[in-house]
């Protein structure tokens, strides 16, 4: 008969409750090995037996009505195992030793820790026992863990944990992502990296993805931070928090709070030390500043003109408006730079206009107000009615506009006048005018927001149409605030527009998923086109003269009506002559010499991210960047030096990446596809809202 033997511990080890089960125990008959489980009536219990190199034993039941079952397993003697009981509870393992162990080379000690990782969607890794070595962390054995059970996951060089099996962090809100404990212990690690907790052995460390900072999952409360506040920080929460719930609060009585509480914090330090005190005063300075910012005219200022209602914006009341709004923000932005709060509002002000009963108003700027105006370092001036608003730019207009006298009209068209078609749509009719009448164009494409009311499940089908002359439509591209129930789009020239749902696909994107939603979006927005209406040709390269067309068209620029160019080999009757004079003349793109364009030559992947950046270097959207980002990049020695700073401020802005795993390709020639995914990337960046 063959012997066999449990060590005395685990025997010991063993009578004893587990904490998922009433008790777990194990017993030698002859050649057998019996598991008993006590547990609840009922419940399901799955078992394994195995070593480093298989596993010998799997089996599955359910308790009796005494809540008890029972497994037998003839396991080769003279070796140790491992023995897995999964309960209702959680799983339990033992190392079990059937014969003489002696008899085979010596197993070292493991030493182990146990982890396990589930998503909003579910469990993504059961327990899991992983071995651990001297100095692994936390990060080091969800590594080990993820890799073993080939599960995807990208953690960045500093060890933040973006995604795990597709759940990424902030998908849900800036809160959501992944949180850890060890042992339980939440609070402990709660503001610890993941890399600079030391793992011992028998952890049993939990990931959670968790929509909120950990309220939704129950590991953080929700309660404010255990923070004890003296009396003075007390009462400046209730003093600012007193502010923010008043609506209609005078600014001179928040900006005296604001310095009484810049002076206190200068002088005790620890007020700001809490950070909740500190986003306070932020929310405060950023109320001050949009109170200030805000230039509001009265109804009795609205006269009649020619039985039309009329306001003229005073040169005086303006200016003096704008100073005001100027000296504030800077007051403010200083006064929090003193107590460690960096924070840059942007200079914008807001004129907010009444409409007349009649739901139309005409504004008018009085002769050289934009232009002083302008000479006070304002970014825009937002021009606000029920029915529309404008941003007008320091170069929305030319200089010799500027020091004219400019009117802007908003009102409702007139029903009979657009098609019935159309007529169920909340439609306005914008315009701008000289002082004599005369349509004006802009010299930059100007920001408009109109409003749209209706219920949709899908925003991003959401887009702005002009109604032409001949009362067909024109799609003008155009972004939808869910929030302000507004769509905003860029134009040239102003008309009759009504925003709606359109949506607009090909037939042949299945070479590249990646970009038909892309190319999807910019094709409803009228702002691509495929080769007819059913094939778009995503793997065709995209030439210059094409590329120039669709930047021309998304910004979206006037033809320019002239019959001469600088190019040889552009000429008058060529399609693309207008689009590349455009182009040429708005400093967007250049010849590849000064007497030749190159037309129907492939642009190159950086010559088409020097066109971008330029492009938002005109909206006022460029930014420092660090050169170095190109480093990863294999092949960034290859990026001519007259496309580096624009392929990394786009690189930066997440616009441009590589064409595989740290590849860049800058001499590439563009596909259609990929210059879609480009411009669906960079549009929504054209705007301020």
């Amino acid at each position: 008969m063959r012997k066999f033997f449990i060590s005395l511990m685990l025997v010991l080890s063993l009578t004893f409750p587990s904490f998922a089960a009433e008790s777990i125990s194990y017993t030698v008959h002859q050649d057998k090995l019996d598991i008993w489980v006590q547990d609840r009536p009922g419940q399901p219990v799955t078992i394994t037996i195995y070593d480093e190199g298989r596993k010998y034993y799997i089996d599955q039941g359910d308790t009796d009505s005494n809540g008890q079952i029972r497994f037998q397993v003839q396991l080769p003697d003279n070796q140790v195992y491992r023995s897995s009981v999964r309960t209702s509870g959680s799983i339990e393992t033992e190392e079990i030793v059937i014969g003489n162990p002696s008899i085979n080379p010596e197993i070292p000690e493991k030493q182990t820790a146990t982890i396990s990782i589930r998503g909003i969607q579910g469990s993504i890794l059961n327990r899991k026992s992983v071995e651990i070595f001297e100095g692994d962390t936390v990060l080091d054995v969800l590594r080990r863990a993820l890799r073993s059970e080939n599960i995807d996951f990208i953690i960045d060089s500093y060890g933040y944990v973006k995604n795990i099996n597709g759940e990424s962090a902030g998908q849900y809100g800036p809160l959501s992502g992944w949180i850890y404990r060890v042992n339980g212990n939440y609070d402990q690690y709660r503001n610890l990296a993941a890399g600079d907790v030391e793992v011992k052995n028998g952890d049993f460390i939990e990931w959670r993805y968790s929509k909120d900072g950990g309220i939704d999952i129950g590991w953080e409360t929700g309660l404010p931070l255990p923070i004890l506040l003296d009396k003075k920080q007390e009462q400046i929460l209730v003093e600012i928090e007193a502010i923010l719930a008043e609506p209609d609060i005078p600014i001179t009585e928040m900006e005296k709070v604001f310095d009484n509480i810049l002076e206190q914090c200068k002088t005790d330090p620890d007020i700001v030390s809490v950070p909740e005190i500190k986003e306070k005063i932020s929310q405060l300075a950023e109320r001050i500043v949009q109170t200030a910012q805000t230039f509001n005219i009265p109804a009795t200022e609205i006269q009649q003109k020619e039985e039309k209602p009329f306001v003229l914006l005073k040169k005086n009341n303006i200016i003096t408006a704008a100073n005001r709004f100027l000296k504030i923000t800077q007051k403010i932005e200083n006064g929090l730079k003193e107590i460690e709060i960096v924070k840059v509002f942007p200079r914008q002000l807001n004129v907010q206009i009444p409409l007349s009963e009649k739901q139309e108003i005409t504004v008018g700027f009085a002769s050289g107000t934009i232009k002083e105006i302008f000479e006070k370092e304002l970014d825009s001036i937002s021009l606000e009615t029920e029915l529309s608003s404008f941003k007008i730019l320091p170069d929305t207009f030319d200089k010799a506009q500027q020091e004219k006298e400019i009117h802007f009209t908003v009102k409702k068209p007139i029903l009979s006048k657009i098609p019935k078609a159309y007529q169920k749509h909340f439609a306005v009719d914008i315009q701008c005018l000289s002082e004599n009448g005369n349509a004006i164009r802009f010299s930059e494409p100007i920001e408009v927001h109109i409003p749209y009311k209706e219920n949709t499940d899908s925003p991003e089908k959401v887009g702005a149409f002009r109604l032409k002359e001949d009362q067909t439509l024109e799609r003008v591209g155009g972004i939808y605030d869910e929030t302000a129930h507004t769509v905003a789009f860029l134009t040239s020239h102003f008309s009759i527009y009504f925003a709606q749902e359109s949506e607009k696909t090909f037939g042949d994107l299945e070479s590249c998923p990646w970009a038909k939603k892309p190319i999807d979006r910019m094709a409803s927005k009228g702002i691509i086109h495929g080769r007819n209406s059913k094939c778009f040709d995503p793997q065709s390269f995209i030439t210059r003269a094409e590329f120039a067309a669709l930047i021309t068209k998304m910004l979206p620029y006037e033809v320019e009506e002239t019959k001469i160019s600088p190019f040889e080999d552009i000429r008058p009757n060529d399609w693309y002559f207008q689009p590349v004079q455009t182009a040429y003349k708005k400093d967007l793109m250049k010849g590849v010499s000064n007497s030749r364009f190159h037309p129907n030559e492939n642009i190159t992947r950086q010559e088409m991210a020097v066109v971008l950046a330029k492009i938002l270097e005109k909206r006022k959207k460029v930014q420092e960047v660090a050169p170095s980002i190109l480093e990863k990049f294999e092949d960034h020695e290859q990026i001519a030096p007259w496309a580096r700073e624009s392929i990394a401020l786009l690189i930066q802005k997440g616009i441009l990446s590589g064409i595989g795993e740290n590849i860049l390709a800058p001499g590439a020639p563009a596909t259609r596809a990929q210059t879609a995914v480009l411009l669906d990337k960079i549009y929504p960046l054209l705007f301020d809202s």
